[in-house]
């Protein structure tokens, strides 16, 4: 009886055996197989690998290419939600940031005789207690001023100082620390000044820019004033 089981066995081993070598005939001499067991490898790789579609990055780039080009085109007018002061006596217009107040009415500057010679406004944000005050002159005498110290390198020019361009006009920009008022007693927190002096279009009046901001937070403050600088615009 043992013995007979014993050959079964042996006969089931057997043709079990030939049968797998049979099988591997078959399947390496058969490509429909083949391509059948690929596409269900396929089919299970889909439910943990993300298949990325050439024409779909390709998009994607486009749209974040697309995105830094919007950013960089701010530029000219200032990023989102700014204001636009605009002056249509003169002929000039720039943003600044909407936390910044603007004086009620522009002001007129007059000589001794009383002829009108140009106007100040100023701004001023609560919060950072930063301030910037346009003048603009019918004469050139506050660039040309300007001008004059820094060749000479004096006074806030000495160090520092740079030209710069404003809507296609050479401007002259200095900075200082000031950390006492105008009699002497200490300013707390010290504060940043930049000074920025150009003509207009037509080179016979001149701009100056005064603006100030704490030292804590001027970088800030000044990357506000290089957006303000760069949508500067003058009229027709």
């Amino acid at each position: 009886m043992n013995k007979n089981i014993l050959i079964g066995f042996l006969i089931f081993v057997l043709v079990a055996f030939i049968g797998y070598f049979i099988w591997q005939g078959i399947w390496k001499n058969n490509p429909q197989f083949r391509k059948n067991e690929h596409a269900i490898s396929n089919s299970q790789m889909r439910d943990d690998v993300v298949i990325v579609n050439p024409a779909s990055s390709k998009a994607n780039s486009q749209n974040v290419l697309s995105s830094n080009l919007n950013a960089v085109h701010q530029k000219d007018t200032g990023p989102i939600g700014w204001n636009t002061y605009s002056n249509k006596k003169y002929g000039f217009s720039f943003s600044y940031p909407n936390t910044w107040s603007k004086s009620q009415n522009d002001i007129n500057v007059g000589d001794s005789s009383g002829n009108i010679m140009g106007m100040n406004i100023s701004f001023i944000d609560t919060v950072s207690h930063t301030t910037f005050l346009v003048q603009y002159r019918l004469t050139r005498d506050l660039y040309d001023y300007a001008l004059s110290q820094f060749n000479s390198s004096q006074g806030w020019y000495a160090s520092g100082a740079k030209q710069i361009k404003i809507a296609g006009v050479t401007a002259i920009e200095a900075f200082t620390a000031i950390d006492k008022n105008g009699k002497g007693d200490l300013i707390t927190p010290r504060l940043r000044e930049i000074l920025i002096d150009f003509p207009d279009k037509p080179q016979t009046g001149s701009f100056e820019f005064q603006f100030q901001t704490p030292l804590f937070n001027d970088k800030r403050e000044v990357t506000n004033l290089s957006y303000l600088l760069s949508t500067f615009r003058f009229g027709n």
